[in-house]
Formats: structure tokens, C-alpha cells, sequence
């Protein structure tokens, strides 16, 4: 058989599928089966007792109304179909992305490489997977705090990965109109299951999932609550908003949408046994996964995250000591810059985010350096970017009273003096007495020595007495105590 004839014969089974399934579907629904036999049988009375002019003339009056029906139904159509679409990021395999691992993705390599195994699972690997008789998993939730790159991970997948792409956050699933929500959760899910039956596999990534996939029992995981009246109100508030308002019917929806996007149509099926019998292959349906982001895992529906719905749960968390040191390699890469200690710049960020670090870098830092007359940051640049993010930007007080600015400096100096003594593994990263926007007059920045992953509890007790002591030098060397701590 020739490649013209083929294409011809799958053509055909499409056509050829379509009345065949109209039959199926109408034996499904037996109240349309009733409605168009009781209409065939009232048209051969009419035509039989009546003539054929009177039934022309009834079709003539129903042709009528059914214009009206039809046209008041394509306006509600039209309507939905509007209100039911939702703004997402479409990309399918042979476009450029954006973003991509090589070059705009740095640290977390354990992550990534778990991602994109799965993800070659359902491409690339899928025929090994299939021979050993096993599945694909049907989702994956990034949790981790924010700013630690679980959205741009996504971005990049959509570039690395052989499959359809769909990015959206879950606050576009959400609409102020009962039932939109759901359906707008439908289209995507059709969208999905056409492409990957297309490409072969397609991934949905749904951003700040918590959004729609809080515990529709308004039960929080993370026993937030406690055990006042006010903490009861609280609950069932928070409850009833996650479930019964945006949450719950997007969420049972979502639910339903990933329990049957394995599942082949009854058309597709009618197809496949046709084209067995000329020994044409048959059509894939693909595979999609899913995958979801939150810094809130902890109030999502249990429904959500078993087994079977969300499978693999992957935890990023903030930076450590090797991950810093990728970020800024990586981001020093895209600046002009001068020379750098690195190893500088890593033991003073010691617990910021991703985000943190790449906007340090290729915004904050960039502005010091243009409107100083530079063509090229510096590593002074960088230092001060990141004081400005954490403890805000430079407000000085142009006539603050000596004796003030003296309450200050000896605020301060308590905080430095202690921890030096009693916190040992820690070293003052920066340090001062000019008042920043966030209102603070002056603070003492600390970061760990080396990393650390459990800490005694004596080393909590150590950092109280660090956090009184400024007010406590303030009262030994001035002889009574100021405002201002807190």
C-alpha cells in the first residue's frame, strides 16, 4: 500500500467513524433516542392524516422556533466559550523556548535531573517504559518556599522537554461566575489529551496550586489553629473560602480531568478497530502529566496528592553552600563585571532565595553600577544590592542628635559584642547605624560559618541573648532603658 493510499484510507475511517459513533452515542442517550423517535413518528401521522402541505407548514413553524433556540444557545456558547478560556503559555516541541537549563538555570542538579527523568519517561524513554509493562506517573509537585525557582524550573522544562507545554497559574482556573472555573479546567484538559495524543505526551504545569487545591474540609495540615473561639472562626472561614468558594468545584473537577486523561474516546476506539482490520497502526492517545507548584503543601486536598494523581513530590528548598556558588557563577555570566571573590559573595547569602541572588545581580547591582558611571559592576555593587534586600535601602537621618545617633551604635555594638562571645560559629557580615526604609535604625547582619543543617538547642538560647542584648547595653552604659527594640 503506497503512502497516498494510506493517507486516503485513514481519512475515510475518520469519516467513516463519525456515524458510527453518532449511533453509539445516541444508544447511550436514550431521552434524545425517545425525543427524535417520537418526532419521526408525530411527522408520518401529520403526513399520513394531514397531507404533505400541513407537515411542510408545522416544519416551517418548528424551523422557526428551533432558529430561535438555536440562536439563543450559540450566544450562551459564544459566552462560555469566552468566559471559559483562561490565559496560559502554549509551547510544543520545535519551539524556542525562553528559557532553558543550560543557560538560565543554575544549582539544584538532583532536582532537575529527577524532572527530567520523568519527563523523558514519557518522550523519548516511553517505548522501555511500555516494554517493561509499567506506567508513567501522572503528576509532580514542586513544593518549596518562594523565590526558589520552582516556576522557572517549569519554564525551562517547557524548552528541554519532547512534548507539548501548558503554563498557567491555578488563580486563572478561578472566575467569579459559578461553574466557569470547572469548565475552564475541561478545556484545558482537552487541550492537553489533543496535544499529547499529537506529540505524544504533553505537560500542564499549574502555578501556586494551593490555590485551588486547598482541603476542601477547611482542615489545615499545619495546625495553624489553635483552640480559641477566634482560632475556630478563623478555620471555618478560611475553609469555607478554600472550599466551597474558587476551590471546590475547580478542584473536583482537576481531579476528574486526571483520573481520565489515560482514558481512549469511544471514537478514537471505533477508529483503531477499523484500522486493525487494514493493518493500519492505530492512534496513541499520549500521555499528560501534570505538575503543580506551591510554597503551601501543607493545606492541599489529600485527594490532590495521593498516589496516582500527583505521584512524585519534589522539595526545593533554599540554596545551600554548592547551589550559591552556580548561581552566581551562572548570573556572572550574563553581566559585565570586574573581578570577583566568590567565595565571598556565597558565605555572605548564606539562606536567601534563588530570586534573591538573580535580582541582586542582574537588577539591583546593575543600577549601583550605571548611576556611579560604570560600565561594568562591582563586587562592592553586588554586597550592597544584597544589604539593600535584606534589610531594606539606605535612608539616612541627615540631623539626628549625636545622643540619638550614640543610643544607636551602642544598641548595636550589644548585639556584636554578645555574639561574638557566645556564638562563635556565626561572624558579623555587616553592621550599622543608618537608618534603612524599613524603619530600622541600624542592625547587626550574622551568617553561619559553615553550613548547617541541625543545630543544638543550646545554640537558641545563645541567639535570645544576642537579640537582648542591645537593650541591655543601652540600660548598663546610658542608665536606663530606650524605645526601639524590638
Amino acid at each position: 500500500m503506497t503512502q497516498f493510499s494510506t493517507k486516503i484510507l485513514i481519512k475515510f475511517i475518520g469519516f467513516i467513524s463519525w456515524p458510527i459513533w453518532l449511533i453509539y452515542w445516541l444508544n447511550r442517550h436514550k431521552t434524545i433516542r425517545s425525543v427524535l423517535i417520537a418526532a419521526a413518528l408525530i411527522s408520518w401521522t401529520i403526513i399520513h392524516f394531514a397531507g404533505l402541505n400541513a407537515f411542510l407548514g408545522a416544519l416551517m413553524m418548528v424551523g422557526r422556533l428551533a432558529f430561535v433556540v438555536v440562536f439563543i444557545v450559540v450566544q450562551f456558547v459564544a459566552m462560555f466559550a469566552f468566559l471559559g478560556s483562561s490565559k496560559s503559555i502554549e509551547t510544543v516541541p520545535g519551539d524556542k523556548g525562553q528559557k532553558s537549563f543550560k543557560e538560565d538555570y543554575f544549582g539544584n542538579d538532583n532536582e532537575v535531573e529527577l524532572v527530567l527523568h520523568w519527563t523523558k519517561l514519557l518522550t523519548v524513554e516511553r517505548s522501555k517504559l511500555e516494554n517493561m509493562g509499567a506506567k508513567a506517573i501522572s503528576g509532580i509537585l514542586m513544593e518549596g518556599p518562594p523565590g526558589v525557582g520552582k516556576t522557572l524550573m517549569a519554564r525551562c522544562l517547557a524548552t528541554a522537554s519532547n512534548a507539548a507545554f501548558f503554563s498557567l497559574s491555578a488563580t486563572d482556573l478561578v472566575s467569579m461566575f459559578m461553574g466557569m472555573g470547572a469548565v475552564k479546567v475541561m478545556r484545558l484538559g482537552s487541550k492537553a489529551r489533543a496535544k499529547a495524543k499529537e506529540y505524544g505526551a504533553a505537560i500542564c504545569f499549574i502555578d501556586e496550586i494551593d490555590a485551588i487545591g486547598a482541603s476542601r474540609g477547611g482542615v489545615m495540615g499545619d495546625n495553624r489553629f489553635g483552640g480559641t473561639v477566634s482560632a475556630a472562626i478563623e478555620k471555618v472561614m478560611m475553609g469555607g473560602m478554600a472550599g466551597g468558594g474558587a476551590g471546590m468545584g475547580v478542584l473536583s473537577r482537576l481531579l476528574t480531568v486526571m483520573d481520565g486523561v489515560t482514558e481512549i474516546s469511544k471514537r478514537d476506539e471505533i477508529q483503531n478497530k477499523m484500522r486493525t482490520w487494514f493493518g493500519l497502526p492505530t492512534i496513541e492517545q499520549g500521555v499528560v502529566l501534570f505538575i503543580g507548584a506551591t510554597n503551601r503543601p501543607d493545606v492541599l486536598d489529600s485527594a490532590l496528592v495521593r498516589p496516582g494523581r500527583f505521584d512524585s513530590r519534589i522539595s526545593i528548598g533554599k540554596p545551600d553552600k554548592h547551589t550559591r556558588r552556580a548561581l552566581f557563577e551562572g548570573y556572572l555570566k550574563k553581566v559585565k563585571h570586574a573581578p570577583m571573590n566568590i567565595d565571598e559573595l556565597v558565605a555572605d547569602t548564606d539562606g536567601v532565595s534563588h530570586a534573591f541572588i538573580a535580582s541582586a545581580i542582574e537588577k539591583d547591582a546593575a543600577r549601583l553600577a550605571i548611576f556611579d558611571g560604570r560600565k561594568e559592576i562591582t563586587q562592592r555593587d553586588i554586597e550592597r544590592a544584597i544589604e539593600e534586600n535584606i534589610v531594606g535601602m539606605a535612608n539616612p537621618i541627615k540631623d539626628m542628635m549625636p545622643a540619638q545617633r550614640r543610643q544607636v551604635a551602642i544598641h548595636e555594638a550589644g548585639h556584636a559584642l554578645l555574639m561574638h562571645l557566645v556564638r562563635p560559629g556565626k561572624r558579623i557580615a555587616g553592621a550599622s547605624i543608618i537608618r534603612r526604609s524599613g524603619g530600622i535604625l541600624g542592625y547587626v547582619r550574622d551568617v553561619e560559618r559553615d553550613e548547617i543543617f541541625a543545630r543544638p538547642l543550646s545554640a537558641y538560647t545563645a541567639d535570645i541573648m544576642v537579640s537582648l542584648a542591645g537593650h541591655e547595653a543601652v540600660r548598663l552604659v546610658l542608665g536606663e532603658e530606650w524605645t526601639g527594640a524590638t
